[in-house]
Parts: structure tokens; sequence; C-alpha cells
């Protein structure tokens, strides 16, 4: 009798969605991402292209260059995931997750930008790399805060606010080489500065 009444208090509702879909706080952190994801996929997707088209690299060369967005992500990643629980230690949960996330949109996309305008092409990759690496250390405040948001359904608020980055990088992937032809490659690259000042203010 005592076993099925301690199993009766972890039954959760069958579905998940009305508790998701009825937070705020939920909707506004995936719309966030879907703007930090779009400016994520333009790395994923172009930087190659803008390498050896518009910086005159070599294929094999643009190729190894095109690495060093990621190799940054690899090490500044863990950095963000670690700055933002010591600013939630020190601030709060509230606070702490905003600070790491917002520094770090801001810089990314002020350094995407820099590093269209910039003619030297080696700092412009230093640059695009480092505007990779701060974009991709968000990624640990995101997914506490949608699990922080979720609790009990942490998995369904993840694959919500994971569909709205994938949305995000659709939009991205497609609408880069429209604004490359209609616009250049300096408007196609500045689209992620807007995205990212907008993920940083909601």
């Amino acid at each position: 009798g005592s076993g099925h009444k301690a199993n009766s208090r972890n039954i959760l509702p069958a579905n998940p969605w009305a508790t998701i879909l009825g937070k705020k706080d939920m909707w506004v952190l995936s719309i966030s991402y879907m703007f930090d994801s779009y400016l994520m996929f333009i790395f994923i997707f172009w930087l190659y292209t803008y390498l050896t088209d518009v910086r005159g690299f070599s294929l094999l060369r643009g190729g190894l260059f095109a690495s060093l967005p990621f190799v940054c992500g690899t090490i500044m990643t863990p950095i963000g995931g670690y700055l933002c629980d010591h600013f939630c230690i020190r601030f709060g949960a509230l606070r702490g997750r905003r600070i790491e996330p917002v520094a770090c949109l801001l810089f990314s996309g002020f350094f995407v930008f820099l590093g269209a305008k910039v003619g030297n092409p080696y700092i412009a990759i230093a640059v695009l790399s480092l505007s990779a690496g701060f974009i991709q250390s968000t990624e640990g405040a995101y997914w506490a805060t949608s699990a922080d948001i979720g609790r009990d359904f942490s998995g369904a608020a993840g694959g919500m606010m994971n569909m709205f980055g994938n949305f995000g990088g659709v939009v991205s992937t497609a609408l880069v080489p429209i604004l490359v032809k209609h616009f250049g490659w300096l408007a196609a690259l500045g689209s992620g500065t807007v995205t990212a000042t907008l993920a940083a203010l909601l």
C-alpha cells in the first residue's frame, strides 16, 4: 500500500504540452534561441563560401580556416558554462542565467560585423572565429534555462526550444544567399548582428 502511494505522487500528466506552451518564459527563451541559431547557422553553412569567394582563400586553406570557429567554440563553450554557473551562484539563478549569454550574444554580434568589415583576411577569420566561439558559449545557459522552466517536463521544453533553433537555422540558410545577391556579404553577415542583438534583448 505504501509503495502504491509513493508511486502515485510521481505520476505526471500524460500531455506536458499544455504546461510548456502556457509558460511565457518558454516562448521568450525559444524565440531568443531562434535568433541565436540564425547566427550560428551562418558559420555552419556559409563561412566556407565566404572565405573562398570573398576573402580569396584556396579551397584547401578555406576549409582549414573554416574549422577555426568551431575550434574556438570547443574551447569557449565549457568556459561559458562555467561562467554561467559562477554567476548563478553569485547573483542567483535568474540574473546568473542572463549575464553570460547576453554578454556573449552582444560580443558575437559585434565580432561578426567587425569580421565582415576588416580588410585583412587573416584578421577577419580570427575575429569571425571569436564571434562563433561566443555564440556557441551561450548553449549552456540556454539549455540550463529550458530545464529550469520545464522542470518535470524539461525534455519537452528542450524540444520546443530546439525546434525554434532549427527554424532559425532554416531561415538563415535560405536567407543569407538572397541577402548576398541583393545587398552583399556585409549585409548578410550583418543580419547575424541584428539577430544576436534581438536574442540578447529577449
